[in-house]
């Protein structure tokens, strides 16, 4: 089993709503994800090229193609920009409206790399930043910072052989997220 750490963004408002999407704009952006090889964050159970659930970071794709792929959409359009903007991710769910798939900003945010460990090794960088994984399940980005500035911390991470961790870490922190009210989250 493994846990994922990811940047999230829950707090910022967002200007834009979920927006259906037709099968031929689906096919038309996963065909672009594809040929051009941007990564997808695949919904568990979904499989690599009929996947309609999952994520992909939206400045992969130059805001000029979404213009193309989603002419005379201008909702579409808004929500690709809107998430370029915040520097998220755009997610396409299967709907279970009469919809085929929508199209709405996830709440990652894709500048930040994710980190994937075992479950009992994230514990242990939980537990170097004094967090309780049975009881929290994010942290923000500014009590992250004032944690890891403290030397006892740092020393918690050393004694416990998790110095990549750190370093990862103090990454994420040193990143700037603009507007937004980010959260190392994990699952």
């Amino acid at each position: 089993m493994l846990t994922i750490f990811r940047v999230t963004d829950t707090e910022t408002r967002l200007q834009t709503t979920p927006a259906p999407m037709a099968a031929s704009q689906v096919s038309a952006l996963y065909n672009h994800l594809l040929d051009n090889g941007i990564a997808t964050d695949l919904e568990l159970g979904e499989r690599e090229g009929i996947a309609f659930n999952f994520k992909f970071n939206a400045n992969a794709v130059s805001l000029a193609v979404f213009a193309r792929l989603f002419a005379g959409y201008d909702q579409l359009l808004a929500i690709a920009e809107e998430a370029q903007f915040h520097g998220r991710s755009l997610r396409l769910s299967k709907a279970d409206a009469p919809h085929f798939v929508t199209l709405s900003v996830s709440d990652h945010i894709a500048i930040s790399p994710e980190l994937l460990m075992s479950v009992s090794r994230a514990h242990a960088v939980l537990r170097c930043l004094c967090l309780d994984p049975e009881v929290a399940s994010d942290v923000t980005l500014d009590q992250l910072r004032a944690a890891l500035r403290l030397p006892s911390t740092y020393r918690a991470f050393v004694d416990g052989n998790l110095e990549a961790a750190f370093d990862y870490l103090a990454r994420i922190c040193a990143l700037e997220h603009g507007n937004t009210a980010p959260k190392l989250a994990w699952a």
